[in-house]
């Protein structure tokens, strides 16, 4: 680096860069690559946890969308045809409305930005997120995002409301509050939240043990617009209790395909999602009232100079019914389970979704949390983590319709409440 590199030696990706920088006349341009010294921990520890504060104050973030790899480069042949809006008359008989109409391809926002290589990647959800302005280079054009708009070489002013509001995930975009309630600032906070959160969750990671500080970043900038308290992924002050429920999504897979679990070194605790290599799925329901009360809640970080970073441990304690089931699969359906008590030959019905595909106990601890959707009871399942009584750890979800189950799970336990600690 003293001596200099010759433009020539970098990879493809650096040298449209440099050239792009050039345009805009810019004198500085960070690279990770080139900025942090490669196969140094030391370096890396240092200088991960500041790149926040490059990408949040840089002029503009240049993003190589479509490029695999820094090989690739940022320009692409493409079809003008593609770019440009087609345009057809139409004269209809009736009352059908007549004249010239554009047409484009509806997903060519998410085609060329949301799910392009570049996208896919955990670390750029951070980079994405934070810089004040992204250019993206894709395989059909140039892409341009702030907090503000969208833009692109189709629609280079701004993209239709309309089509903003039916096929564009607005990532960068902060959901206000149209009050100054503290409940609606809490629902709007955990929106802007979980719509980074799922991005992120569906994402790649080389190096598993950068789940916590990939995320950092962005937590650091959440937390530094609320006063709530940042517990791996969670938020402590922000209807706790209803983002315990988070869920997995539908397919139950990573993002790269492979069946979600957990890793065998220590990450988070069992009750956040950052626990999990999994794809997380939908928002956080705010029931209209809970069954269990947050006690107490924290975590203990690996250096308390950075609150958003990794954990040691995390602990909620909370008081709740409880009761312990069996289970029983229920033939021919793919997550409905019969459940009895181990005296009780009664089975109920209720439907389970459980964090690891590969950690499906016979047996749990069933603890109602709230009813949403109507009647719909939703639940943790625990499990005993042998280190006494009371302690578990949470190994998914359930959910019922049946009264009955309702009965046996809320109201026979409704004045006999425990606490318990989950890890």
């Amino acid at each position: 680096m003293k001596t200099g590199i010759s433009v020539e030696d970098l990879p493809r990706s650096f040298q449209h860069a440099i050239l792009v920088t050039g345009w805009f006349q810019c004198r500085y341009l960070w690279i990770d690559s080139l900025c942090i010294i490669q196969d140094s921990i030391e370096d890396w520890q240092s200088e991960s946890g500041l790149m926040r504060h490059v990408y949040k104050n840089a002029w503009l973030n240049i993003a190589a969308t479509a490029a695999s790899d820094s090989s690739s480069g940022l320009f692409f042949d493409r079809v003008p045809s593609l770019v440009s809006t087609g345009t057809v008359s139409t004269c209809w008989e009736g009352s059908l409305p007549k004249g010239t109409f554009y047409f484009f391809l509806r997903d060519f926002w998410e085609d060329g930005v949301g799910r392009a290589p570049l996208n896919r990647r955990a670390w750029v959800v951070q980079e994405r997120f934070l810089s004040r302005r992204n250019l993206h280079f894709g395989s059909r054009g140039m892409f341009f995002e702030c907090h503000e708009l969208e833009a692109c070489e189709t629609f280079p002013k701004r993209l239709p409301i309309f089509f903003k509001q039916a096929w564009v995930n607005r990532f960068k975009e902060i959901d206000v509050p149209p009050t100054q309630d503290a409940a609606d600032r809490a629902k709007s906070f955990l929106r802007n939240w979980q719509k980074i959160s799922t991005v992120y969750m569906d994402s790649n990671l080389t190096c598993v043990g950068d789940k916590m500080v990939a995320l950092s970043g962005v937590a650091d900038e959440f937390q530094n617009m609320s006063s709530y308290t940042y517990l791996a992924g969670l938020w402590k002050e922000c209807y706790l209790a209803n983002q315990l429920l988070w869920r997995l999504s539908s397919s139950k897979r990573q993002s790269n395909g492979e069946p979600c679990g957990r890793p065998s070194a220590y990450r988070a605790p069992s009750w956040s999602w950052l626990s999990l290599d999994a794809s997380i799925a939908g928002s956080v329901t705010i029931g209209p009232s809970l069954f269990i009360e947050i006690l107490d809640a924290h975590t203990t970080l690996v250096d308390d100079n950075n609150p958003t970073g990794p954990v040691k441990q995390g602990v909620i304690r909370m008081r709740g019914p409880l009761e312990r089931v069996h289970f029983q699969k229920v033939p021919r359906t793919r997550d409905s389970y019969s459940i009895c008590e181990a005296d009780d030959k009664k089975m109920e019905l209720i439907t389970v979704s459980f964090d690891e595909e590969a950690v499906r106990p016979t047996q749990a601890y069933c603890m109602p949390v709230m009813f949403s959707y109507g009647d719909t009871l939703e639940g943790l399942l625990l499990a005993s983590t042998g280190q006494g009584i009371t302690e578990f750890r949470r190994v998914g979800l359930f959910e019922s319709d049946d009264h009955e189950t309702h009965e046996k799970l809320v109201k026979k336990n409704a004045k006999n409440k425990i606490t318990v600690t989950i890890v």
